[in-house]
């Protein structure tokens, strides 16, 4: 695992929860955490100590394609190409969540899910979508 690898868990803020929940595709948030690697660097807070998510953040950044059992992720979604085909992806398995079981820091299991939800798709979800 990344040594600045970071878990986050669900905002106690019921409106960001709620959008948490709808892009992470769950209906529960208890316990749930979310790895940093499904953020952008400038979801963070500047000058802090350790990696502070600023209030309104959700996650955003998603990956589609099924892993291949190594440990390295797949590189997130980030041009309009990945886009299209992470929408084509997202739309025949709409139902797919993709779930990897890593050891934390203390060695503790922590079962992370990962939606096939394009960036575009979780924009307009969570009303980011510019138009």
């Amino acid at each position: 695992m990344s040594p600045d690898l970071v878990f986050h868990s669900i905002p106690k803020d019921p409106v960001i929860c709620k959008q948490w929940l709808k892009v992470l595709k769950k209906e529960n948030g208890k316990g749930l955490l979310v790895c940093s690697k499904h953020f952008k660097p400038e979801d963070y807070r500047q000058y802090c100590k350790k990696p502070l998510l600023k209030k309104d953040v959700i996650p955003r950044l998603f990956f589609p394609e099924i892993s291949t059992g190594n440990d390295q992720m797949d590189e997130p979604i980030n041009d309009m190409d990945s886009l299209e085909k992470s929408k084509e992806i997202a739309s025949e398995n709409s139902d797919f969540i993709r779930t990897s079981t890593v050891k934390s820091a203390t060695e503790s299991t922590v079962e992370t899910s990962t939606p096939s939800t394009s960036v575009e798709e979780t924009d307009r979800i969570t009303g980011n979508l510019k138009r």
